[in-house]
């Protein structure tokens, strides 16, 4: 099987460290990947198209939607479970964030 890879020439390090670890993981099972950028055009010759960032409620890139190809969509971070969507946009203090997580995780238990 191969995979093209949608690689943003912006993205974060903690999403880049997940694409990484994802494809190693694969590529020992002999899943082989077909990375591009911004400025490259998307690869014909694979089986199916992944944009990594496309999690979280985001929607693929247009590119890729438009090819008549299987999507990947895979999940990333579990932000969009803890965080009110009103506020998923906003930045806020991390620390702000697992307190709340602490305490909304230890009510459950």
């Amino acid at each position: 099987m191969k995979v093209g890879v949608y690689r943003p020439v912006r993205l974060p390090r903690s999403l880049d460290r997940y694409m990484c670890s994802v494809m190693r993981e694969l590529e020992f099972l002999g899943v082989r990947f077909s990375s591009f950028t911004d400025s490259e055009a998307v690869p014909e010759n694979v089986d199916l198209l992944w944009d990594p960032r496309a999690a979280d409620g985001a929607l693929p890139e247009d590119r890729i939607t438009a090819k008549n190809k299987p999507i990947a969509v895979t999940l990333f971070g579990a932000r969009s479970f803890v965080i009110p969507g009103h506020r998923a946009g906003q930045e806020e203090d991390s620390r702000a964030i697992w307190i709340r997580i602490n305490r909304v995780g230890s009510q459950t238990l």
